[in-house]
């Protein structure tokens, strides 16, 4: 927001004024009424200057500080939107695909084979994996006997 520094000449008070909207930039541009004496007070030059610029090198807003992001970064914000999007549809879409093969099987332990194809996993591989974790449930990580 443009905050502006005066001086008033008659009774030598300094104030700031923060100017919301560009009429009023463009109104006291110069000089604001003194809170003290109502006399015009003549704008100083500030030693802190903040503002947005609204092109740089004739291009409207690209890396032009405007303030507005979508301005600033229109490319990047729509790249970053597709690739996300385009990942998130393919994960959707295998979501949907391994919904469909555990409901037409019955089985919530599937399989990829070697061509992407999806089946339930055999009980042979299900055993193997029941015993494995049986064993690690049952092992004890710290021997009691010293």
């Amino acid at each position: 927001m443009p905050q502006y520094e005066y001086a008033c000449e008659e009774c030598e008070v300094e104030f700031s004024e923060l100017l919301l909207n560009k009429a009023d930039s463009e109104k006291y541009l110069s000089s604001h009424p003194c809170p003290v004496c109502s006399n015009p007070a003549a704008r100083k030059m500030s030693s802190f200057s903040f503002g947005f610029k609204g092109s740089v090198r004739g291009l409207s807003g690209v890396h032009g500080n405007s303030g507005v992001h979508d301005l600033d970064y229109p490319s990047l914000d729509k790249a970053v939107a597709r690739s996300s999007e385009a990942k998130w549809g393919n994960f959707r879409k295998q979501q949907l695909k391994t919904d469909k093969v555990r409901q037409e099987t019955g089985s919530h332990a599937l399989t990829e084979d070697s061509s992407g194809n999806l089946k339930p996993t055999d009980s042979r591989i299900l055993d193997l994996r029941a015993k494995a974790i049986n064993s690690i449930s049952k092992a004890s990580p710290i021997s009691k006997n010293k």
